[in-house]
């Protein structure tokens, strides 16, 4: 039996290497179409980002999260219609529910590729560009209840399959070229493929528990609302932003919905270096604020 297992969980070692590897498989045929090597430093991205998030109705059932995200090109078209690159992310997040007198810390880490189309003349008045990201996360959370007469020990691995497509438009043209410059539409999922987790109660260790199925299906439609000069060489904006969000969780309460504000700074031409965001988000009988703050430090230059 004990060899059994640890088959088992060679097997599963195994895992991570073999989907990443798919993945190489399945986008290499882009790579042999791409003609040219890019500069890392002009189409890259390195994030930095953190948020905090309050239950409304008690606001000691909160948490918080911080982590970096950064992506780089591996080859672009000399068209530079398309490119092809990979991506990472870390993200530590804890989280408190005072009223079950319990506290959890995850650790995330995820790795992937991703590849984009640039369409600059998609319509009159708009250019268009897509973009996808699929990867692999590897997530490890602790979790402690600590009562006067009841107190456990928890830890749950999961192992998940993650992707965003991502669809922007942005006006180029038109009536007033600054007003509604960009809408943006994201999808995303996360699903889970093989999640272990262990308990222990009052000092007694191996209780059975079925794992917390972390899956998810999500998508956000966000307007930009206008570029406002900030500078009088007119290469400095301030761009507000609305957006709604709609999110299906695989286990708990299955559905979410959310409305949100941001106020993003950006250069012409470029993506945003600076985005502060508050988010409201509904669950049947309860609903969460949230704060969040994205700083890209390869746009701040």
């Amino acid at each position: 039996k004990r060899s059994l297992t640890i088959k088992k969980y060679s097997a599963m070692k195994k895992i991570p290497k073999l989907i990443i590897l798919l993945l190489m498989v399945i986008l290499s045929p882009l790579a042999t179409q791409a003609q040219s090597p890019i500069s890392i430093s002009r189409h890259a991205n390195l994030t930095i980002f953190s948020g905090y998030y309050a239950k409304r109705q008690n606001a000691h059932n909160n948490g918080y999260w911080l982590g970096a995200y950064g992506d780089a090109p591996i080859f672009r078209s000399v068209s530079e219609r398309w490119n092809l690159g990979f991506w990472g992310l870390y993200v530590h997040s804890k989280w408190t529910d005072n009223l079950n007198c319990y506290t959890s810390k995850s650790n995330d880490f995820a790795v992937g590729l991703n590849t984009g189309y640039y369409e600059e003349l998609f319509s009159n008045t708009h250019s268009f560009f897509a973009g996808l990201a699929i990867g692999y996360k590897n997530s490890r959370e602790t979790g402690k209840v600590e009562k006067k007469k009841y107190f456990s020990d928890s830890q749950q691995l999961d192992h998940s399959i993650v992707a965003n497509l991502n669809l922007n438009l942005m006006k180029v043209s038109g009536y007033h070229t600054r007003l509604f410059p960009r809408t943006q539409l994201t999808l995303s999922c996360q699903i889970s493929f093989d999640s272990q987790k262990n308990l222990s109660e009052n000092g007694l260790t191996n209780v059975t528990v079925d794992p917390w199925n972390k899956g998810y299906y999500e998508t956000m439609l966000k307007q930009s609302l206008v570029d406002i000069v900030l500078n009088s060489s007119e290469s400095f904006f301030l761009q507000p932003k609305i957006g709604v969000q709609y999110s299906h969780y695989l286990a708990g309460d299955p559905n979410a919905y959310a409305w949100t504000v941001e106020l993003a700074l950006h250069k012409i031409a470029a993506d945003d270096f600076l985005s502060l965001s508050f988010m409201q988000k509904f669950y049947p009988g309860k609903d969460y604020l949230f704060l969040m703050i994205n700083i890209n430090i390869l746009k701040l230059k």
